[in-house]
This record gives structure tokens, C-alpha cells and sequence, in this order.
């Protein structure tokens, strides 16, 4: 429960766009719920409901011309690693594992790797 967990979700939004379908134009439903983007450092965090999945996860537009088929990770550079990655530990209900790097946080599916501007130098000395 995120009320729970102190994130402060804002009121489910009924939302819809219209897609494009092989017959026509049908309504993708979804609702969706924001966090309180204070509870979340670094980032804006939003939970949805697709309504009508099979409108908008379909195999064509889950390809991508360079052979990508879902991210390894996500890596948030951050002032302080440890104030950053807790909440988001608290929201994926684990806690951070250190690494080389900083923090690590499990999702999942991609973790995200919280670091500070010297640990990213010290891994990716190429990358500006």
C-alpha cells in the first residue's frame, strides 16, 4: 500500500487517447496515480492501470530497430546516494545493496543504481 509506505499517491486519474487499430480508431483506457514527487528524489513516479492492455502492448511497438528489449538498469546520479535510493527501496519493498558504485536497488526488473558524480567518473572515465 503506498499511503502506507508514506508516498502520498495523489487521487486515481481516469484517463484515455484514442489509437490507432487495424478497423479504425479504438480508446486506450488507463488510470493512473502520482506519487508525491517530495517522497521521490531525482525523479516524477507514477503508477498505471492499463484498462485495456491489448490496445497498447503489442508486439509491433515492443521492437526497436537497434535490438533492444528492455533496459539492464537505470543509474541516477545524486548528491547523497543513501538519502536518494531509500525511498525507492521502501517503494519496491527491499532494501539497497551496496555496490562499487553506491547503492543498488532491486525492482525487479531493471535495478536502479544510485552514485554520485565522483563514483560515475570513477566507472565511466569516457563518459562526460
Amino acid at each position: 500500500d503506498m499511503l502506507w509506505a508514506g508516498f502520498a499517491p495523489a487521487d486515481p486519474l481516469d484517463l484515455s487517447r484514442p489509437v490507432a487499430w487495424d478497423d479504425g480508431t479504438r480508446e486506450a483506457r488507463f488510470c493512473i496515480t502520482q506519487l508525491d514527487p517530495a517522497k521521490t528524489p531525482g525523479v516524477s513516479v507514477f503508477a498505471c492501470e492499463h484498462r485495456t492492455r491489448e490496445l497498447v502492448w503489442r508486439p509491433a511497438w515492443q521492437q526497436h530497430a537497434n535490438g533492444a528489449r528492455a533496459l539492464a538498469a537505470i543509474a541516477m546520479l545524486v548528491e547523497d546516494v543513501a538519502l536518494s535510493a531509500h525511498p525507492y527501496a521502501r517503494l519496491f519493498d527491499t532494501r539497497p545493496v551496496e555496490i562499487d558504485e553506491g547503492l543498488l536497488v532491486n525492482t525487479g526488473t531493471a535495478p536502479i543504481a544510485f552514485m554520485n558524480a565522483a563514483a560515475l567518473a570513477a566507472r565511466l572515465p569516457d563518459v562526460v
